[in-house]
């Protein structure tokens, strides 16, 4: 299985989608297709709200990774949403919280 997690700034809508990969058999002539059409949420900040306190809490610390850290670049403000426990799932770069800002191209660090 595959995922691809697209954030673009100035969209109205976060893509998220996970695709099974086909078995090598399957033909390259068939991609792999949606089964309905994607639809943009009309409030795609009120997905990141959970009457759960616990799943609020998750929901709001992925939230501002993405706009605060990985989008607007505000690295000194990841002591706020990252623990020296972070695991990073990238090879190329540390775990922990200094690992994540270190190896972020705009942390200045």
């Amino acid at each position: 299985m595959s995922s691809l997690i697209h954030v673009q700034k100035g969209l109205t809508c976060t893509v998220v989608c996970t695709c099974y990969s086909p078995p090598s058999w399957w033909p390259a002539a068939y991609p792999c297709m949606l089964q309905a059409p994607l639809v943009g949420a009309s409030d795609p900040d009120a997905l990141f709200h959970s009457s759960d306190p616990k799943l609020n809490a998750n929901k709001q610390a992925a939230y501002h990774i993405v706009k605060n850290l990985l989008e607007a670049g505000h690295w000194e403000l990841a002591d706020k949403y990252l623990t020296e426990r972070y695991i990073q799932h990238n090879p190329n770069a540390a775990s922990g919280r200094d690992g994540v800002v270190k190896s972020s191209p705009r942390s200045g660090r």
